[in-house]
């Protein structure tokens, strides 16, 4: 059984475990993540304030939630600044139309 070298570490039981710090257990796999339960379960960090970078729990939400959104969001900034789209939310808050627009300008 996989167990943290830290004293009072991670430990792995083979079911939902947390780190003593509260933020995300890597042993958690991609796959529980991407889907829509670990959507709710990273929506509930958010919600509950578990997570000590909140901004970086968003972007991953955005990353593995998002269709587009991992393709594109390199090159948001250097679209917005070639005229590629017309920005109207939030910085880092693109839409799917403003995603897909980065992926054809990009060929990505």
């Amino acid at each position: 059984m996989p167990s943290s070298p830290q004293r009072g570490g991670c430990q792995y039981d083979g079911h939902r475990t947390y780190a003593v710090s509260k933020d995300l257990n890597s042993d958690l796999d991609l796959e529980f993540f991407a889907s829509p339960d670990g959507l709710t379960d990273l929506l509930q960090k958010l919600s509950d304030n578990e997570f000590h970078n909140q901004e970086e729990l968003i972007e991953m939400i955005k990353r593995l939630h998002l269709p587009n959104y991992e393709e594109a969001r390199l090159y948001l900034t250097e679209a917005v600044a070639q005229g590629v789209f017309e920005p109207n939310s939030k910085p880092g808050y693109p839409h799917q139309g403003q995603l897909l627009a980065v992926r054809r300008w990009t060929g990505i």
